[in-house]
């Protein structure tokens, strides 16, 4: 299946912006095909300090989740507006799979999906 996770859930609520990330962490450990599109305050969970301390009780940590999607070579794509608003550069996703995108990278990828959960 391919699968577009799409997240507006940042760190102010670990569970939140924990789950988004973990669904699609398992998904691809389940053989499925997943892209990742952050907006809003959910860009800000490409922070390296945010990636490293941020776990959620009953979900996990982060930065597992990071280790599974960079590992799959998942991209992340993330609001290029929303990153600029909340000082995230092309230095703090680098290392992450992340890719600047904007509103037509977001519909093309719908698009292209079978499948899509919002968060």
């Amino acid at each position: 299946m391919k699968l577009l996770v799409h997240s507006i859930q940042g760190p102010e609520n670990a569970v939140n912006g924990v789950f988004p990330i973990g669904i699609a962490s398992m998904a691809a450990e389940a053989g499925h095909e997943v892209n990742i599109f952050l907006a809003g305050n959910a860009v800000s969970l490409m922070k390296t300090e945010i990636v490293e301390n941020m776990s959620a009780i009953g979900v996990g940590k982060l930065s597992d989740y990071m280790k599974v999607i960079k590992d799959k070579g998942i991209k992340i794509h993330l609001s290029t507006g929303n990153c600029k608003a909340r000082g995230i550069t092309e230095d703090d996703i680098k290392d992450k799979n992340g890719v600047m995108s904007g509103p037509p990278g977001l519909l093309k990828l719908v698009e292209e999906a079978e499948k899509v959960l919002s968060y």
